[in-house]
């Protein structure tokens, strides 16, 4: 590890460079202030970062470690969350313009559990306005600062891409950790269901949202995932082979990719077959009722939640809001049942497709096309989420991972698993990233 900077280290090799006392909480929480002090200006992945609050922190963090108490698998590691979860010694804005600063009396129970592990709560990521929509705006991708970082949770990607932080908290309703990490060439988990609580973050479709990690390797977005969700930390990592697996591959979600998007994604295919893996070409269910369902429950409930603040024109200036305000406005009690009942068939298809073809794992795209400009955003973005929003409401565990590059730009994948099996998805995405090294690519910037 001496010949790379504190900052491209991973969260497990920091934790036990911490543990063994071969850094300081403090040495980390310099290396990584420095490194956004230079990046920050660029990629601007921060609404709040407060370098004396993280000093403290790491100060704290420091004199446990020397009173022999460590408190745990992310004792003094940097890691950021998302601008719509409550911090109690930091201002949440929600990524709004207009909403004035919040200061919660308590840390979101997320936050708690980090703290708990030892981490030190570094900042705010950046996030699209209430965590709707794909830009993030004024964040940029690290890896060509003139295209998005994706959103809602690109704040939180760039900023792990740019190595200004360890990992981060990010959520994801329509795929908003998958699609940044997707953009951004990092790894971004949506749990099953409610295995991380959402208390004290921002609920933008209660629904469909879920709360999850996204970092540079899978390992450290299992280490992550465990610490928000409760579970044991373990010191190992469990990597099974890929030989004999069966995989089904999404082949109708490969077709509507871009040449450039569908070749990688074919490079990574033929390494898993090279690797043993059994692959079975699938196609996405029940894709005709995607549409009915998002709008009848996702948008319905940002409707519910935005209708008054749309009425006094405080969100005057955000045509996704309004436009789903709109949409949502108009489900009335008949719709939305239909719209729930659809969710239902969603999930159940779902299902039936790991059941009926014996699958381990199932592959597609994470996003049809790399990483836009804002100025071709506005007609690439429903496109965006075509192939996150129907696993949304599948209510299945998803991981998106990078595969490689395709024109200078992170191409993603989704590994999507058997409802609740989480630690086995994240096994499995392991298990492929030892065969590859693109998780180790640095972005320019900075």
């Amino acid at each position: 590890m001496a010949d790379r900077p504190i900052t491209s280290w991973s969260v497990r090799e920091l934790a036990h460079a911490v543990a063994s006392a071969e850094l300081s909480p403090v040495e980390l929480a310099e290396a990584f202030l420095e490194r956004a002090e230079r990046a920050e200006p660029v990629v601007r992945a921060f609404a709040h970062l407060d370098p004396e609050l993280v000093r403290r922190q790491a100060e704290r963090a420091a004199a446990e470690v020397v009173a022999g108490r460590w408190r745990g698998p992310l004792h003094g590691v940097p890691i950021g969350v998302k601008d719509i979860v409550d911090t109690a010694d930091m201002p949440t804005r929600y990524g709004s313009p207009v909403w004035p600063d919040i200061h919660p009396a308590r840390d979101a129970a997320v936050v708690r559990r980090l703290r708990e592990a030892g981490a030190v709560v570094f900042g705010k990521n950046t996030t699209q306005e209430f965590a709707v929509g794909i830009a993030c705006a004024p964040t940029a991708n690290p890896w060509d600062p003139r295209r998005v970082a994706g959103g809602s949770s690109g704040g939180s990607a760039a900023a792990v891409a740019a190595r200004e932080c360890a990992a981060s908290v990010g959520s994801d309703t329509g795929g908003s950790i998958r699609i940044p990490a997707a953009f951004c060439g990092v790894v971004g988990l949506r749990p099953t269901g409610d295995r991380v609580p959402h208390d004290g973050v921002w609920p933008a479709s209660p629904t469909l949202d879920r709360v999850g990690p996204i970092a540079r390797t899978v390992d450290d977005t299992e280490l992550l995932f465990r610490c928000l969700a409760g579970l044991p930390s373990t010191s190992d990592f469990p990597v099974p082979g890929l030989a004999g697996v069966r995989i089904g591959v999404v082949t109708d979600w490969l077709a509507e990719s871009d040449d450039d998007v569908r070749d990688v994604v074919a490079e990574a295919i033929g390494l898993l077959e090279r690797a043993g893996a059994r692959l079975v070409e699938v196609t996405a269910p029940a894709m005709d009722l995607v549409g009915p369902a998002y709008r009848g429950v996702a948008l319905h409930e940002v409707a519910a939640a935005h209708r008054a603040g749309a009425a006094r024109g405080l969100l005057d200036h955000n045509p996704a809001i309004l436009g789903a305000v709109a949409v949502g406005g108009g489900v009335d009690e008949r719709a939305l049942s239909a719209a729930r009942n659809a969710v239902a068939r969603i999930g159940r298809a779902w299902d039936a497709l790991f059941t009926g073809h014996g699958l381990r794992l199932l592959l597609s795209p994470t996003v049809p096309f790399t990483a836009c400009t804002p100025v071709d955003l506005p007609v690439l973005e429903m496109r965006a989420g075509s192939l996150t929003i129907p696993l949304s409401l599948s209510g299945l565990p998803v991981v998106s991972q990078p595969v490689g590059f395709a024109n200078g730009l992170p191409v993603g994948v989704q590994w999507i698993g058997p409802r609740g099996a989480d630690l086995e998805l994240l096994a499995a995405a392991r298990a492929y990233e030892g065969l590859t090294d693109w998780h180790t690519a640095e972005p320019p910037v900075g």
